[in-house]
């Protein structure tokens, strides 16, 4: 595995892995276009074997705004870890959860 800052040159690739992991809310190809074209745009990629596995796409409003944005993160599917189990099965996990009025939850970023 590599991590690889990607750019414009490896679009067709970004944009394919945005539409795997958000089918139902990938970004727009004008707007990938339009990110990856500047220049205080990072796309950092995980690649297994040459093929995206995992980003992040960082945003960085320096001068502008002062501060930077996490616009993208995502693991591909088929890599995604899978929920932790019922609280049932972790009894000292559950206790905590309770104390804190809490329950286990899922999320996946966009």
């Amino acid at each position: 595995m590599e991590q690889k800052r990607l750019t414009l040159s490896e679009y067709d690739a970004i944009v394919a892995f945005d539409r795997l992991c958000f089918p139902e809310d990938h970004w727009t190809e004008e707007d990938w276009r339009e990110l990856l074209a500047d220049e205080r745009a990072v796309y950092l990629a995980l690649l297994d074997d040459g093929r995206i596995v995992g980003d992040v796409f960082v945003y960085n409003w320096q001068g502008e705004r002062d501060y930077g944005k996490i616009m993208n993160l995502a693991v591909h599917p088929a890599r995604e870890t899978p929920p932790l189990p019922q609280r049932s099965t972790l009894p000292g996990r559950a206790s905590a959860s309770r104390r804190a009025s809490a329950r286990p939850v899922s999320v996946k970023a966009r």
